[in-house]
């Protein structure tokens, strides 16, 4: 009978913290186009999950999105009338995950001609 308990007790405690764990990294992220022009069809994929934000109008934000882990940048694909550009990370290798909570991916355009954006990261 001791045994048991003990197995159960165990048990329990490993699915507590493993449900824990989980909630540590789970991040929401939302998206501030902080640039003059609409931006459409806008992607993102923190390795932690992919989502298609949509059309975001100039300096405008877009709701939460439940990611399952992201870092401090993504990938991000985006167009401006009909013109794609991109913000395409090396690697994450070295890299710290978010902690769980909400955060704004704040995209700008660097260069129009290439293509190129910036994301900046605020914790909110």
């Amino acid at each position: 009978m001791k045994i048991n308990l003990t197995v159960l007790i165990l048990l329990t405690i490993v699915l507590l913290a493993g449900a824990c764990k989980k909630a540590d990294t789970e991040v929401h992220i939302r998206v501030l186009n902080d640039n003059p022009d609409l931006f459409e069809e806008v992607i993102v994929n923190t390795s932690g999950g992919e989502h298609n934000y949509g059309e975001i109008e100039p300096n405008s934000y877009t709701a939460y999105q439940l990611f399952d882990f992201a870092y401090n940048y993504a990938y991000v694909r985006l167009q401006i009338d009909g013109k794609d550009f991109f913000l395409i990370p090396n690697d994450y290798a070295g890299e710290q995950m978010l902690r769980s909570g909400y955060y704004t991916y704040i995209l700008r355009v660097v260069d129009y001609d290439t293509g190129a954006l910036t994301l900046e990261i605020k914790k909110d």
